[in-house]
């Protein structure tokens, strides 16, 4: 069967258009749960080294602007995402995750008292 073809006038087009436009402002890859993913993954990735606050620092600004939190918070904050299935969770657990000592966490842990 052969496929029909059809033409598109230029002013049937501009609902789509704005559709189009509309969806690259809000693409995916900007959603909040997008930058939560990303900083959890450089986290495991970098052991919260210096090139981690780099790399991390535009997709922990996003974390911190939409949930009001200083970029501190946001981290730790995406760090308990990653382990919330869990029904109990332990500071070791996120040292262990991130290839750290426990040391370390417990510093960035000062932040969490804000968030409770």
């Amino acid at each position: 069967m052969k496929r029909k073809q059809t033409t598109h006038d230029t002013t049937a087009g501009q609902p789509q258009a704005r559709a189009t436009r509309r969806w690259r402002m809000i693409r995916p890859t900007q959603a909040l749960i997008g930058s939560i993913e990303r900083n959890v993954n450089l986290a495991i990735d970098r052991n919260l080294d210096d090139t981690f606050t780099e790399d991390a620092r535009t997709d922990l600004a996003d974390v911190a602007e939409r949930m009001s939190l200083s970029e501190e918070q946001a981290l730790v904050f995406v760090l308990f995402m990653e382990k919330c299935t869990e029904p109990h969770i332990q500071l070791s657990d996120f040292a262990e995750m991130l290839g750290c000592r426990t040391v370390r966490i417990i510093a960035m842990m000062a932040e969490t008292d804000i968030l409770g």
